[in-house]
C-alpha cells in the first residue's frame, strides 16, 4: 500500500471483500480417502454451504515408484493385478465419498488421477478454473502417502487461486467404506496477519468476506520488524536519529493498522488490531497459540509472473507450524496462469 494511501482508498479497496471471499462457485478439495483427510473434506463441505458453490472431489493415485519408471520393463503379473485392484478400491472410496457429499445437499462431483500429487492438484485446479483449493498437511493411509507438508506447500506456491491448508488430525480406526461428514463449519475468530501492503489486502478482504456471514471475530495483527539498517554496524548513525526515524515508522504502521481496523469495521464486522515489535513469524505463531483462532488468513508476496511462486518465508512457517487452518489468500484476477 503506498505510504500515502488515504483511509478512503483503503475502505475502497476492501468494500470488494464480500464479491472476493464469497465467490468460490468451484471449490477442489483432494483427499488422500484416509480417516485422517476426512477433516479437510468437511472444511470443503461447510465453505461450499456458505458460499452455495461446488466440490470437485480429487484423488491423486500415486503408483508404486516400478510402475512409473521407463526403465523398469517388467512387472509380474501379479503385481500388476494388485496395483489394479488398489486403483478401483480407491475409485470406488471416491465415489462413496462423493455421494456421502451430494445427500447433504452439496454438490459434488469426483476425479481421480494418477501421477505426483501437488502437480495433478495444481493442474485439475487450472483445467476446473477452481476459486478455492482445500488440502491437508499430511496423510497416511493404506493407499500410499499423500500430501505431505512439502505437497502441501508446493500446492500453495504453484496453485492459480487461493488454497485453505487443514491439519489433518490422528484418526486411530481404519477408514470403512461409508463415509459420515457431520462436522459443521465453525468460525468464531480469524486471525490475520498483515504486512500492511497493497497484496496483504486481498487477504484482509477474503477474511472480512468470510466473518461477515459467520459472525466471526476478525483480528488483524502486524509485526513491526526493526529495520535492518538501524542495527547494522556499518551505516552511521546516532542513537537519537535512529530512535526519531524508529518513531516515526511505528507510528505510520500504527497508523495504517487503525485505517485497515476502521474501513473493516465499517463494513459491520467485529474487527480489533494490535502491533507488536519482533520477528513477524515468531511473533504471530506466538499469537496464534495465545489466541487459538479458527483460522489464519495470510497473503502472498507476489501476484503475477515468477513472482507467483514466492509464497513467503513468513507465509510458509505460518503454514507449516500453525495447529488450525490456514487460508492463503490470492487475488486470482491477477494470475495470467488461470485457464
Amino acid at each position: 500500500m503506498p505510504e500515502q494511501a488515504s483511509r478512503g482508498e483503503v475502505a475502497g479497496v476492501l468494500a470488494k471483500s464480500e464479491t472476493h471471499s464469497l465467490n468460490w462457485v468451484t471449490i477442489l478439495a483432494a483427499t488422500d480417502l484416509s480417516a485422517n483427510s476426512q477433516v479437510a473434506v468437511e472444511y470443503a463441505r461447510g465453505l461450499a454451504k456458505l458460499t452455495q458453490g461446488t466440490i470437485i472431489l480429487l484423488h491423486v493415485f500415486e503408483p508404486p515408484v516400478v510402475a512409473s519408471r521407463p526403465d523398469i520393463y517388467f512387472m509380474s503379473r501379479d503385481a500388476t493385478f494388485e496395483l489394479e485392484a488398489v486403483q478401483r478400491a480407491a475409485l470406488e472410496r471416491l465415489h462413496s465419498l462423493r455421494d456421502e457429499l451430494d445427500s447433504s445437499q452439496v454438490p459434488c462431483a469426483s476425479s481421480m488421477r494418477i501421477g505426483a500429487p501437488y502437480e495433478e492438484i495444481v493442474d485439475e485446479a487450472e483445467t476446473r478454473q477452481a476459486d478455492l483449493i482445500v488440502v491437508g498437511t499430511q496423510g497416511r493411509s493404506a493407499m500410499g502417502k499423500f500430501l505431505m507438508g512439502s505437497t502441501a506447500e508446493r500446492v500453495c506456491r504453484h496453485a492459480p487461486c487461493s488454497v485453505l491448508v487443514v491439519r489433518h488430525e490422528s484418526v486411530s480406526h481404519e477408514l470403512d467404506s461409508s463415509f459420515a461428514i457431520t462436522r459443521e463449519l465453525k468460525l468464531g475468530k480469524i486471525l490475520v496477519p498483515t504486512d500492511l501492503s497493497e497484496n496483504s489486502l486481498t487477504a484482509i478482504n477474503y477474511a472480512a468476506g468470510l466473518a461477515k456471514p459467520t459472525s466471526a471475530h476478525l483480528a488483524l495483527f502486524h509485526v513491526f520488524q526493526i529495520p535492518d539498517y538501524v542495527m547494522s554496524p556499518n551505516i552511521s548513525l546516532s542513537a537519537g536519529a535512529a530512535q526519531s526515524d524508529l518513531a516515526v515508522a511505528q507510528c505510520k504502521a500504527l497508523d495504517r493498522l487503525q485505517s485497515l481496523r476502521e474501513a473493516v469495521t465499517a463494513s459491520a464486522v467485529n474487527c480489533d488490531a494490535e502491533m507488536r515489535t519482533g520477528v513477524p513469524y515468531q511473533e504471530i505463531i506466538e499469537e496464534t497459540e495465545r489466541m487459538a483462532p479458527d483460522l489464519i488468513v495470510v497473503g502472498t508476496q507476489g501476484a503475477t509472473g515468477v513472482a507467483r511462486y514466492l509464497l513467503g518465508s513468513t507465509a510458509e512457517r505460518i503454514v507449516r507450524h500453525s495447529k488450525c487452518p490456514v487460508l492463503v489468500a490470492r487475488d486470482s484476477s491477477k494470475h495470467q496462469g488461470k485457464a
